[in-house]
């Protein structure tokens, strides 16, 4: 989360009035409208206010504002109300393409990834190597960059810092574990490598830390650190895949695809199977469910590796699970504890 851009020369309150305090309404309005239509409304109040796109990138990055201000004091017009309902709007969008059949996980094979890779892996090293290290320990994007050990002999990967002050990715400090463990001496993940990767990714897109204030972080003066750009870090990572932002030739030759299965939601078409291309997140999503698939692994363990709650993996990260897989789990743990009794 960006904790000082909206603050900085006013940032985006440039959008709310400055004839008088701000309200719940004013700022509810600036939330709502796209800022081209807020600018000429508060030129001239006859104009039209144009309706923010749920699914833009401006819109999840309104309502952010919106919870910064809850959190700078200014709760009394950014209240815990408001936030809600912003999230309940995307989050009917969202239903309502489940519904329709339209959006799903696309969920690639462990043996799609592994010739993707092998084929990403020689068109281009660097994000061959970011894109291994996201399928191998099923990563947010943004957390290659915040790597604090690289892969040790038993390929334990540590990401961020252990400090309760420091957080400079979504969940903070944790430690992740290979699937499969063949693919950390397969794509080189770790030792001179993986260093030398990484150091290339930093140094090509830079992180930016931030101290309490949203000014750059100094250790010798600051306690508290943050990353200010996580969001655009992961953004890279997707238009290196699919993004309609991107130029065409900033993407990968090679695509990733996954079959997904459509279905009318009213049940009077068959459904349909058809090929998609992926995005990074569905790496993440294919480790939960390998995790699922191929170890015996408890909801807890993999909740712990991957950096969320358990009950966020069950609702979420399992929530494309085939029978097959499923059937292949059960049987998995079932034999394992037979064999060990």
């Amino acid at each position: 989360m960006n904790l000082v851009g909206p603050f900085r020369g006013r940032g985006f309150f440039r959008l709310l009035p400055t004839d008088r305090p701000a309200s719940v309404e004013d700022v509810r309005r600036f939330a709502l409208h796209s800022a081209e239509s807020l600018r000429a409304h508060l030129a001239d109040p006859e104009e039209p206010l144009i309706p923010m796109a749920t699914r833009r990138q401006g819109f999840r990055q309104k309502r952010e504002v919106v919870s910064l201000l809850r959190r700078a004091g200014f709760g009394a017009i950014a209240p815990r109300e408001l936030s809600d309902e912003l999230k309940a709007m995307v989050n009917r969008k969202k239903l309502a393409l489940v519904a329709a059949g339209a959006s799903r996980r696309r969920i690639p094979t462990t043996e799609a990834i592994e010739q993707w890779l092998d084929a990403v892996i020689e068109e281009d090293p660097l994000w061959g190597w970011v894109f291994a290290m996201v399928a191998t320990y099923g990563l947010r994007p943004h957390e290659v960059w915040h790597i604090a050990e690289l892969p040790d002999a038993r390929g334990m990967l540590v990401i961020g810092i252990a400090d309760r002050y420091i957080k400079v990715t979504k969940t903070g400090f944790r430690v992740a574990l290979p699937l499969l463990a063949a693919w950390v001496e397969r794509y080189e993940l770790g030792g001179v490598n993986g260093e030398k990767r990484l150091a290339e990714l930093r140094r090509r897109h830079r992180p930016r830390f931030v101290n309490e204030d949203g000014l750059p972080y100094d250790p010798e003066r600051d306690l508290v650190m943050r990353c200010d750009n996580n969001e655009r870090l992961g953004a890279v990572c997707c238009h290196k895949l699919r993004s309609s932002d991107a130029r065409v030739e900033f993407e990968l030759r090679h695509k990733l695809y996954a079959w997904v299965v459509i279905a009318d939601p009213q049940g009077t078409r068959k459904p349909q199977r058809r090929k998609e291309r992926c995005v990074p997140y569905d790496l993440r999503h294919a480790y939960a469910i390998r995790a699922r698939e191929t170890t015996s692994w408890s909801y807890a363990d993999v909740a712990a590796v991957m950096g969320h709650s358990p009950d966020v993996h069950r609702r979420t990260y399992l929530s494309e699970i085939s029978g097959e897989q499923t059937k292949a789990s059960v049987a998995r743990r079932m034999l394992t504890s037979s064999d060990a009794a």
